[in-house]
């Protein structure tokens, strides 16, 4: 008489995955995804900085191009800073023969949060303006703030410009 002893089959090779590998891929999948995400996120906000930054460095460089043409032509002796907030000038408008022909007075003013010429708006969200004039130097200091949002909420781009023109006789 032979005994037959009881056997389990072998491993059953089945094609798959476990819970613990699906769970484990699943786990650094989700990581890696928070990782790029973050990055493409902070990529973001500096390129919507890099932008306002841009555009207050225009819209500012515009501004000053344009007192540059202004005061290119101002007659001298009618430059005055009555106050940091204000500057009248005329400028001349051609020559007569024997003298220049001067403008009508004009006026740069800083004024609620704006600066202008006339009323003409050269730039807004004006924070800081000062005008001084010493020893036919010319001296405009002004900053402009521009809020902007961005991923995680808002922030300002502030930028401050100093322009100097030596007035010529």
């Amino acid at each position: 008489m032979s005994i037959e002893y009881a056997t389990r089959p072998g491993p059953c090779r089945r094609s798959g995955f476990t819970l613990i590998e699906a769970l484990g891929v699943t786990t650094l999948t989700a990581l890696l995804s928070v990782a790029l995400l973050g990055v493409f996120s902070s990529t973001g906000d500096a390129f919507t900085k890099m932008n306002v930054d841009a555009q207050v460095d225009t819209i500012v460089l515009r501004a000053l191009d344009r007192l540059e043409d202004e005061f290119r032509f101002a007659v001298k002796s009618s430059v005055q800073v009555p106050n940091t907030q204000s500057v009248s000038f005329t400028t001349s408008e051609g020559w007569d023969g024997t003298a220049a022909i001067e403008s009508t007075p004009r006026w740069l003013i800083a004024d609620s949060g704006r600066l202008l010429i006339q009323n003409l708006v050269l730039v807004e969200n004006l924070t800081f303006f000062e005008a001084d004039l010493v020893d036919n130097l010319l001296t405009i200091t002004l900053e402009v703030s521009v809020p902007y949002t961005r991923n995680g909420g808002s922030d300002t781009v502030s930028r401050r410009f100093v322009w100097q023109h030596r007035l010529e006789s």
